[in-house]
């Protein structure tokens, strides 16, 4: 199936906001980006759901050969993002993690949890699905350690939009702007419309305060680079954010 022919155009509805899809290649960015903050609905022009995901994941679809074809160009984005969540958590960003089990240890304490352990417990004893107590811990805790990812993803989506709302009227945008607009005429490339280049130094913009805010929260992974033995300095510069600090030396 050529998904272009049969859907020339999508809507993708998120968190994040609506997004128009041309490919399977733009639902699988869009599905990917979006599931940090939650879930996906991809429709068609008149408001007919074609797909939902769960996180970065198809739950269910109206159209299964589409289904198909954007797995294509999904799997190969989901394991990368994968793999990048794993490098942040296994290469310097253990603190958060850290972070979650210290409230979930707390949370272990209160009321609302046992609330949920019975709640959880009952749908079991409904199903008659045997289930042991520490089964049903670990799936409580499991739910409150995402129910605070997204609740924080969500008041970090809504501080970084504004960011990049400053950025898009800042004097830095129009010198990114006509940077980029330079660089395309001198690789000898047609100039994109101004309302693309627009969208992508947003997204670009977006991320780098993504990854700058989570490393502000969760502790930098720096490394030196430039050592300067003469005046006793070095740049330290994060494996994560790419942002950097001269430090001088004792």
């Amino acid at each position: 199936m050529n998904d272009k022919e049969k859907y020339p155009l999508l809507i993708g509805r998120s968190m994040i906001g609506n997004r128009r899809l041309h490919n399977t290649d733009e639902a699988a960015d869009f599905i990917c980006m979006s599931a940090e903050y939650g879930d996906t609905t991809i429709t068609d022009v008149n408001g007919i759901t074609v797909l939902t995901t769960y996180g970065m994941y198809i739950d269910k679809a109206v159209d299964t050969e589409y289904r198909d074809e954007l797995l294509k160009a999904l799997k190969p984005k989901q394991e990368e993002l994968v793999g990048a969540e794993n490098c942040l958590i296994n290469g310097g960003e253990k603190e958060y993690a850290q972070n979650l089990d210290r409230r979930a240890e707390e949370y272990l304490k209160t009321e609302a949890y046992k609330n949920d352990f019975a709640e959880i417990r009952g749908i079991y004893n409904r199903t008659h699905e045997n289930k042991s107590d520490e089964e049903i811990k670990q799936m409580v805790i499991g739910r409150f350690k995402t129910q605070c990812i997204k609740e924080e993803n969500t008041k970090r989506h809504q501080k970084i939009k504004a960011m990049v709302k400053e950025y898009l009227n800042s004097a830095e945008f129009e010198t990114d702007f006509n940077t980029e607009i330079n660089n395309y005429i001198a690789r000898g490339e047609e100039v994109p419309p101004d309302r693309q280049i627009r969208e992508m130094l947003k997204e670009e913009c977006y991320q780098r305060y993504r990854r700058e805010m989570f490393c502000e929260e969760n502790g930098h992974s720096r490394h030196e680079v430039n050592p300067d033995i003469e005046n006793g300095t070095s740049d330290m510069e994060c494996n994560c954010c790419g942002g950097s600090q001269t430090i001088h030396w004792m």
